[in-house]
C-alpha cells in the first residue's frame, strides 16, 4: 500500500486527508512516505520526489478545499476528468458535460480560455466581447451568467481578482486539462 506524509499545522486538514485516504494509503510520518502533502499555508516547504502542495490560494498543486476524486487523482497521477475544459461553438464541454451558451457567454469564455489561466483585465474583456461604448457593468453581469452554467457542479471554475479581471484556473490548462477557445 504506498504512503503519504502529511505535514501541516491544521488539525482539520490533516483529519480531512487522512479519512478521504483510509483503506487507500497509509498515513505515516516516515520521510520517505511515497508522497508528501505539504500545507504551505501554515507549514514550511518541503522538497522532494512527489511533494505535493497544498494552499488556500491559487498556485499551488492543490487548492483547499478540495475533492476526494481530487487528491485521488493527483496521487494517481491520473488525470481529473473534470479538469476539462473546451469551447465547441457555443457549447462548453466541462467533464465530458456539453454546457450550452449564449452568443456573448461563449465569446467571454473563448477570452478567458485564451489567456491559458493568466488574468484578463475588465477592459480587456469588455473591449473584446462588446466593444467600445458599453457600460464596465455588463462584465460582471455575464461573468456571474457563466459561473452559475460551468460552476453548477460545485467546482469553481472562474476566479476574479478585485479591480482587476478574471481568470480561468489554472488546472484547466495543466496537462491533464484540455482547455482551449
Amino acid at each position: 500500500m504506498p504512503s503519504v506524509r502529511i505535514i501541516t499545522k491544521d488539525r482539520y486538514l490533516y483529519q480531512k486527508i487522512f479519512l478521504l485516504l483510509e483503506g487507500s494509503y497509509e498515513i505515516t510520518s516516515d520521510v520517505s512516505a511515497d508522497f508528501t502533502l505539504v500545507d504551505v499555508d501554515t507549514a514550511p516547504v518541503a522538497s522532494g520526489i512527489n511533494v505535493i502542495t497544498l494552499s488556500r490560494g491559487d498556485g499551488e498543486d492543490l487548492k483547499i478545499p478540495f475533492s476526494q476524486r481530487s487528491l485521488l487523482a493527483l496521487l494517481s497521477g491520473e488525470s481529473e476528468e473534470s479538469c476539462s475544459l473546451t469551447l465547441e461553438g457555443r457549447c462548453a464541454r466541462l467533464s465530458g458535460k456539453v454546457i450550452k451558451l449564449t452568443e456573448v457567454e461563449a465569446a467571454l469564455l473563448s477570452c478567458l480560455l485564451r489567456s491559458r489561466g493568466e488574468t484578463v483585465s475588465k477592459e480587456d474583456l469588455l473591449s473584446e466581447v462588446w466593444g467600445d461604448g458599453t457600460d464596465g457593468g455588463v462584465v460582471n453581469v455575464y461573468v456571474h451568467y457563466l459561473r452559475e452554467k460551468l460552476e453548477a457542479g460545485g467546482e469553481k471554475v472562474i476566479f476574479s481578482t478585485r479591480g482587476v479581471g478574471y481568470r480561468i484556473g489554472k488546472k484547466y490548462f495543466s496537462e491533464g486539462g484540455a482547455a482551449n477557445a
